[in-house]
């Protein structure tokens, strides 16, 4: 389960070293600020890196989170043997997702409820918002008894945050990909991408132990 999220976050982080190598390549000083090289062209890709790195941190927080959910299913987890807080999020999100109980029971496909409920509620596009950054990991992730802690001192995942506002100004149209880029130097893309590769990178690895452990079990259902 969790390998196949390992694979696509290194898959992921070597498309954003080679853009990464690529501008530093061109902008040689990496205090230059980019809108100085490259005739616009460097602003661009730096702003286009940017939305790579927060395709990477919503791309990796979806698939840990489907992780779960997956684990759940191959092992057969009766949804009466989470901890109080997974199934709490379960039925809210059931709440949300149907408009009646038979369109509930049309999902589950006639099968056991107590097994099946966990997948049927699980919407991917609604677990973010399309607004993913360390506060959000935290909140959500909480939700299935997993705590999230930092990867370091120096890391508290303030990096995401950034990435975050980048990707909405440019996604949403309030700046340009060339005016973004402008203020952008060599050192900021490397501190981002750095940051944002070891807080996620440590998301894993605690999804990892996570289900490992199997945290997502009530203490009182556990053998």
């Amino acid at each position: 389960m969790i390998e196949s999220v390992k694979d696509e976050f290194a898959r992921r982080s070597d498309e954003i070293d080679v853009l990464f190598s690529h501008i530093e390549f061109l902008a040689q000083a990496e205090d230059a600020h980019l809108s100085r090289v490259g005739n616009g062209i460097v602003p661009i890709l730096s702003s286009s890196l940017c939305l790579m790195l927060y395709n990477q941190i919503e791309s990796t927080a979806f698939s840990c989170v489907e992780s779960i959910y997956d684990a759940i299913d191959e092992r057969n987890v009766s949804f009466n043997s989470l901890v109080e807080c997974f199934k709490k999020k379960i039925l809210n999100d059931c709440k949300e997702s149907y408009h009646s109980g038979s369109s509930l029971l049309k999902s589950l496909q006639g099968g056991d409820i107590a097994a099946a409920l966990a997948r049927a509620s699980l919407k991917l596009d609604r677990v973010f918002s399309g607004n993913v950054d360390a506060r959000k990991l935290r909140e959500v992730l909480g939700f299935y008894n997993l705590l999230v802690t930092n990867p370091s001192l120096d890391n508290t995942g303030a990096e995401l945050l950034g990435i975050k506002d980048a990707r909405n100004s440019l996604a949403h149209g309030a700046s340009s990909f060339e005016k973004y880029g402008r203020d952008l130097t060599v050192k900021d893309l490397r501190s981002a991408r750095d940051n944002v590769g070891e807080y996620m990178a440590h998301i894993i690895n605690l999804t990892d132990s996570y289900l490992e452990r199997q945290l997502y079990l009530d203490p009182s259902s556990v053998a």
